[in-house]
């Protein structure tokens, strides 16, 4: 038998950075969160399940455009949500779980290529682009101290995992993992290996209404 393969999407934020909800801005006629979903659209899934917030999910017009996937209502904080979303496809243990943030439009499918290749071998394995600025530690406004970036990395998505090793992790405490920002700091706490692979600088995910800005001129 094949490798057997689930997806979430997390698109349940409220973009209060933004100032509007992100996810449906448009980019030449598609909406951010229709980019993001096109980037899988040749790989087979099991299942597929779309978090969305409490108000969207309850939107005809969007279950019709995404009736391919489940929907799972999200949770006050992304760990929550990406947690709902996993206990909806319910996948099997030795099958691997892709977890991709909705406003990350353009992921490379040479990026999704080199993690499906390199999860064969692994537990999990995430996306990472080198820090090159300086780093400062700011108080107040004011300058404690620079931080060495030598060793440090830029976390991105999508990210791959065994599906037993995040059953394991939502084992622990719900006080434990619910207020992680990605889902690899549960192998973290585990003390599970995590590849990373090199990311890659097109892959955005879109915050500020600046990153809009520069990925609509990237896309053109």
């Amino acid at each position: 038998m094949g490798n057997k393969y689930y997806l979430i999407i997390a698109a349940a934020g409220k973009s209060k950075r933004f100032g509007e909800d992100k996810l449906f801005q448009r980019i030449n006629k598609k909406t951010i969160l229709e980019l993001s979903i096109s980037n899988f659209k040749d790989i087979n899934f099991e299942k597929k399940v779309l978090v969305l917030s409490k108000e969207k999910i309850k939107d005809e017009k969007l279950k019709e455009k995404f009736k391919n996937f489940l929907t799972a209502e999200g949770g006050k904080k992304r760990a929550i949500s990406v947690y709902k979303g996993f206990l909806k496809i319910s996948p099997e243990e030795n099958s691997y779980v892709i977890i991709h943030d909705g406003a990350r439009p353009f992921v490379p499918i040479s990026l999704i290529k080199n993690l499906l290749k390199e999860i064969k071998n692994e537990m999990a394995v995430i996306p990472v682009i080198p820090v090159k600025e300086t780093l400062k530690k700011i108080k107040n406004n004011f300058v404690e101290k620079t931080i060495e970036r030598e060793g440090l990395f830029f976390v991105q998505t999508p990210q791959i995992f065994k599906a037993k090793t995040l059953y394991e992790g939502y084992k622990l405490e719900r006080k434990i993992w619910e207020n992680l920002t990605d889902e690899s700091q549960l192998l973290e706490i585990l003390n599970i290996p995590i590849k990373t692979i090199i990311g890659s600088t097109f892959n955005i995910k879109i915050t500020y209404k600046e990153d809009l800005k520069i990925i609509k001129n990237y896309y053109k």
